[in-house]
């Protein structure tokens, strides 16, 4: 073996002998204690940290030993040269080789022989011997296999010393036959609750929990420090777990001792202590800000409060020394539902909260000490919610279910209070259709609910006071229609922020919205019952000024019935003004008035007080002149006024005559009943006449929408009834038959009066579609005047909504009538559109759209007459009347064409749209081929008229080339609008060539005699407008050939120029517009649109405007061809002579007309035809001065274009030579 494993098998042989030895000395030793201290602790039980102690000083014994013996002697590392030293001490024969081998140095042969030799196997382990090791081994062993046969033999021993040693704080105990375990619950108590002690016992034997086992506890107490001790056994427990309450303790500390058979006694220690209590308790009270009411301080929690008080409070608690408040609250309990209030708690342990009560209930306080115990029961204040009153409301003014026009302005008064504050308070509406009243129903059973209703009124000026008046206008037309009932009711709240707003709705005042000749005749029932009032009064005082012993009394009772007719007047003048009614009408009511208050209840008074003659008939005088004054407003009346009064006499004697007929069946007559039987006769032939002539004036009168009244009169006449009722009842034998006669005449003057309410609403109705019509007219006017399009969009939108609210009853009138007023209200609501985003033309287009849609359904309500055939001879066209009847063919076309486009929109067409479609394609054509057929070649010899008739048919075209797709959509619409806005542009030129600026008349188209196919005043106005189109373009700057356009008017005017006298005062003023025409035309050529060409353009446009105006105003120079009119014949009385017998070519030349080329034919006027100017600029010729004032006045009733034409026509054919 050589040197360095030799030494190697000598370090191993060391060590090896080293651990092992100190392994087995150091197990040997700790064996050693743990016996020892096992040994120690089962014969005398060790407390824990005896024990601790113990396990710490055998963890240091085995330390030490280990380090000595293992530790400290492997660490000390031997290097080879130390080794061979060892070896060489302990090997003398080696000499030295060992360290020579080592050194490095060779050695020889013979002596690296002698080296191998001693360095063997048994050398190395003589080297290193043990002799101890094996007996320490053996030691070790042998306790080791003690302590394992131990725990297996005894393993529940094993266990507890295991435990008890090496967890001496774990309170293991040595195995007993019964073990202990208490614990109290709680530990700490309230002085009036019993501590419990839990006990848990276990006996063991053979190393089972026996459970049968029975055995007492003894279970003792005493306060600490007093001595006195106390003891209860429970007897033969069976188990292992028992609660046992013991009684209540006073308050102190107290140790429980437990024991039972063997078992190591348990100690425990419980605590009672008091509850704490309640101690100070403050409150402040701040009621909610709305009440404006002052906090209030209080030394409870139980009050009575509003909901929203805020509530701060400060509580103490009384505790035992040594205890503190740990938890405490308040609570909120309204019945079953408790709401914790956030608390802050102070130093001393006083709480403090700050809430706001929301309701009513039990204020809940609780507190706990620092060991849960609280106060019990817990202490409740009752907090009492006080009721806010709702406000009250009510309505005073008009009368329940009261009728009122559509144009009422009624005034109204709202009273409100509430007992703190009102915080709003307005005024509802609500529209519903009026339904005949069933009997015995309360007529605010049906009335709107209050959801439907809407605001119209507010009133900020009463919010925060607690009372309130309010007075409010509410205008009828804005909330209602007619046919419709107006329920308003007053809405209140208060200014209750906290809960509820306290809201009261008044009871429902309802306004009945009827016509103005239903209103009439509800006012004339109230004059009517006036006048019954005045008559019973003056009967009164009669009956006194006979019995003068009565007087008194008399006067009395006369002044109670004046009073009423007062009362019933001031109702009639009220509702008058409110309805706008005429002030002029109702003047006798008002006198009547004023003497019931100043002359006939002053005397009367004076009467009842001193029984004096004097003013009794003072009083009687002023009662008659007041009856004559009401008695004067019941004569007049119209129709249906008067016709309703005819059926309310009528039914009362036909009672009367039923009572008489049965009376006298089979009983004679006296000559009394004779007298009373030809008075009913009498009375029953004068109802009959008054009938007859109600009859005669209803057949004679000329309006269409009578014709069902005419036609009902005709089949069944009530007078002829009524007179046949009259004979009979005169005579003897046909009495009975007399009452049949009145019941069927009663009938047909019902339905007689029906028929007639039905012609005047339709009238009305139609006046009142007529009134929108003007309104929407003259909101083009503005439009095309340079008003900016968005200052008249809430114009408009008032329109539309008005043309909203009349559309239903224009359904129910005429559902054509309503066809055009729905086209109307959707071109109003574009043109709205359009003036919003400023769109002049679009909002121009669709507005005049409105307009002649307005009046189309006007002519369908008004029923405007056909116009009167035209004589057969009449040679020359009048294409004025073609332009008016496809402007009439147009507007329906667009009106069908709106609607089917409200249904389809932009979408492709469905199978049915398409054939509509395709049919208003075929219309438009037809309107188109009419228009160039009939109009254009009649005016092939009139370039100025051709040019305003090319403009029509071209936007005609295009709407004809669009539908024919088919498609409608948008843009077709927006076709048919555009040529409806230049057909209805060319009709309203012809129609008035004047504009209302000029302050001179319109041109007479449609006059009568021979007259152009074209009105020649309309030329004028033709060109002037043109002109104005052209400016406004130049001023806007629009891209297009202006210089073109303005060329072709100067040339028109041009052609006018040479055919007017020269040095006339026509010629002056075309050559003055020919000039600036050319200088602008010029001027535009040269792209030229500033200043200057504009000035040239107004003075072109006014020259024409001034020739237009001097023209039909009938001044100016003769402009007339050559020529001289016919002499007049003799006795001519003014009036146009006719020509080749044909009354319709007498015709007057005017200077416009012989400016623009004029008639060799026509016929000079008379010296007293004049011309005549309304306030729409449409003026009239060759009418004396009689029919000049009947067709003001027809005007002024804002008639339909069509029906003020006829009207025109009607007045030229009375005219006319006979």
């Amino acid at each position: 073996m050589n040197a360095a494993g030799f030494l190697a098998q000598v370090r191993a042989r060391l060590r090896r002998v080293l651990l092992l030895e100190g392994l087995a000395r150091t197990l040997a030793l700790a064996i050693a204690i743990i016996v020892v201290i096992v040994a120690a602790d089962f014969t005398w039980p060790t407390p824990g940290w005896f024990r601790l102690c113990a396990l710490v000083a055998l963890i240091v014994a085995v330390a030490v030993i280990a380090r000595r013996r293992m530790v400290r002697p492997l660490s000390h590392g031997m290097d080879d040269r130390t080794l061979a030293r060892f070896v060489e001490r302990r090997l003398p024969a080696l000499d030295g080789r060992l360290l020579t081998a080592i050194d490095g140095i060779e050695l020889g042969d013979r002596e690296g022989t002698v080296l191998g030799g001693q360095l063997t196997a048994t050398a190395a382990n003589a080297l290193v011997p043990a002799p101890r090791m094996g007996r320490w081994l053996s030691l070790a062993g042998t306790a080791i296999a003690c302590l394992v046969m131990t725990a297996f033999v005894f393993p529940r021993f094993a266990h507890d010393a295991m435990a008890r040693l090496f967890l001496p704080l774990g309170g293991a105990e040595w195995a007993r036959g019964t073990t202990l375990d208490a614990r109290l619950d709680p530990a700490v108590v309230a002085s009036d609750r019993k501590p419990t002690v839990i006990v848990e016992r276990h006996h063991w034997k053979g190393g089972r929990d026996r459970e049968d086992f029975q055995a007492p506890v003894l279970v003792s107490w005493e306060e600490m420090g007093s001595g006195h001790r106390e003891s209860r056994q429970l007897p033969g427990l069976r188990g292992t777990t028992w609660q046992a309450p013991l009684p209540a303790l006073p308050p102190g500390i107290y140790r429980i001792l437990v024991e039972s058979g063997d078992a190591v006694p348990v100690v425990l220690e419980v605590r009672s202590v008091r509850r704490p209590s309640l101690g100070q308790v403050t409150a402040t009270l701040t009621p909610p800000a709305y009440t404006k009411l002052p906090p209030q301080r209080i030394e409870t929690l139980s009050c009575t409060v509003l909901p929203g008080t805020r509530f701060d409070v400060r509580i103490a608690f009384a505790t035992d020394p040594g205890r503190t408040i740990a938890r405490a609250g308040i609570a909120m309990s309204a019945g079953d539902v408790p709401g914790d209030i956030a608390t802050t708690t102070a130093a001393d342990g006083s709480i403090g909260a700050s809430f706001v009560i929301a309701r009513g209930g039990d204020l809940v306080l609780t507190a706990e000490d620092q060991d849960g115990i609280g106060m019990e029961p817990p202490p409740r204040f009752a907090l009492t919610k006080a009721d806010d009153r709702v406000p009250v409301v009510s309505l005073d003014g008009p009368s329940r279910n009261e009728a009122v026009g559509v144009r009422a302005m009624v005034g109204l008064a709202i009273d409100a209070s509430d007992d703190f504050a009102l915080g709003r308070l307005e005024l509802l509406g609500a529209a519903a259709k009026m339904r005949d009243p069933v009997p015995g129903e309360d007529p605010t059973a049906t009335a709107p609910s209050a959801e439907k209703a809407k605001p119209m009124a507010e009133f900020p000026q009463a919010v925060g006071s607690a009372t309130t008046s309010q007075r409010v206008v509410i205008e009828v037309a804005k909330w209602a229609g007619l046919g419709e009932t107006l329920v308003l009711t007053g809405r209140a709240e208060d200014t209750n922020d906290v809960t509820v707003k306290g809201v009261a709705v008044s009871e429902p005042l309802t306004l009945r919205v009827v016509s103005d000749e239903a209103l009439r005749q509800e006012l004339d029932r109230l004059i009517s019952e006036a006048r019954e009032r005045t008559t019973q009064a003056r009967e009164e005082i009669g009956h006194g000024l006979a019995k003068p012993a009565k007087l008194g009394a008399s006067a009395r009772a006369a002044t109670i019935a004046a009073e009423k007719s007062r009362t019933l007047l001031d109702q009639v003048l009220r509702r008058w003004r409110e309805n706008a009614l005429p002030a002029e009408q109702i003047a006798p009511a008002d006198q009547a008035r004023s003497l019931l208050g100043s002359a006939a209840l002053p005397k009367l008074a004076e009467t009842a007080s001193s029984s004096a003659d004097l003013p009794a008939r003072e009083a009687d005088q002023a009662l008659a002149q007041i009856e004559k004054l009401l008695g004067s407003l019941l004569q007049e009346g119209d129709l249906t006024r008067r016709l309703h009064e005819l059926i309310a006499k009528e039914t009362s004697l036909a009672e009367e005559s039923r009572a008489f007929v049965l009376e006298h069946l089979t009983k004679p007559l006296d000559a009394g009943d004779k007298t009373r039987q030809a008075n009913i006769a009498e009375r029953q032939r004068a109802i009959a006449e008054d009938v007859k002539d109600i009859e005669r004036q209803v057949l004679a009168s000329s309006a269409a929408q009578l014709e069902a009244a005419k036609e009902h009169v005709r089949q069944e006449p009530a007078g002829d009834r009524l007179a046949q009722a009259a004979g009979d009842l005169g005579s003897q034998a046909q009495r009975p038959r007399g009452v049949e006669s009145q019941r069927a005449g009663l009938e047909s003057m019902k339905k007689l009066l029906e028929a007639l309410r039905g012609g005047d609403a339709a009238g009305d109705l139609a006046n009142r579609v007529g009134e929108l019509a003007a309104r929407e007219e003259a909101l083009v006017k503005e439009l095309d005047a340079g008003t900016r399009p968005q200052d008249l969009a809430e114009r408009q939108k008032e329109i539309d909504q008005d043309i909203e609210r009349l559309q239903e009853e224009i359904e129910k009138q005429d559902p054509e009538a309503a066809k055009a007023a729905a086209a109307a209200a959707a071109a109003g609501k574009s043109a709205a559109e359009g003036m919003s985003k400023g769109d002049r033309s679009a909002a121009g287009r669709d507005a005049s759209s409105s307009a002649n849609l307005l009046r189309e359904a006007q002519k369908k309500l008004g029923g405007d007459e056909p116009e009167p055939e035209k004589p057969e001879d009449k040679k020359d066209p009048d294409v004025v009347a073609l332009l008016r009847e496809l402007l009439s063919l147009q507007t329906g076309l667009v009106t069908d064409s709106t609607l089917v486009h409200a249904r389809l929109g932009d979408r492709e067409p469905d199978f049915t749209a398409t054939r509509e479609i395709a049919g208003f394609a075929e219309r438009e054509s037809d309107i188109v081929l009419r228009l160039r057929e009939e109009g254009l070649k009649a005016l092939a010899q009139n370039p100025i008229a051709t040019i305003g008739l090319n403009r029509v048919a071209v936007a005609m075209d295009k709407a004809v080339e669009h539908l024919s797709t088919p498609a409608l959509g948008e843009r077709g619409l927006r076709l048919e609008k555009i040529a409806l806005a230049e057909l209805s542009r060319l009709v309203d030129i012809a129609d008035n060539p004047t504009p209302d600026s000029s302050g001179g008349g319109g041109g007479g188209g449609g006059g009568a005699g021979t007259q152009a196919p074209f009105p020649q005043a309309a030329e004028l106005a033709l060109l002037a407008s043109m002109q104005e189109e052209i400016a406004r373009l130049t001023d806007a700057n629009r891209p297009g050939d202006l210089a073109a356009a303005q060329g072709e008017v100067r040339d028109l005017v041009e052609v006018l120029e040479n055919t007017s006298r020269p040095g006339s005062r026509p010629n002056v003023l075309l050559a003055r517009s020919h000039r600036a025409m050319a200088s602008a035309a010029a001027l535009l050529g040269g792209k030229d649109r500033g200043l200057t060409t504009r000035h040239e353009q107004v003075v072109a446009e006014a020259a024409l405007r001034r020739l237009l105006a001097e023209a039909q105003g009938g001044g100016g120079g003769s402009g007339k061809p050559q020529g001289k009119p016919p002499p007049r014949k003799n006795g001519d009385s003014g009036k146009p002579p006719p020509s080749d017998g044909d009354p319709q070519k007498s015709d007057a030349q005017s200077p416009a007309g012989a400016a623009a080329g004029g008639n060799p034919g026509s016929k000079q006027a008379d010296q007293r035809t004049g011309v005549i100017a309304d306030q729409r600029g449409v003026i009239r010729i060759e009418l004396p001065e009689v029919r000049r004032e009947q067709l003001r006045q027809a005007r002024e009733q804002n008639l339909a274009p069509r029906a003020l034409q006829l009207y025109e026509r009607y007045l030229e054919v009375l005219e006319q030579d006979p």
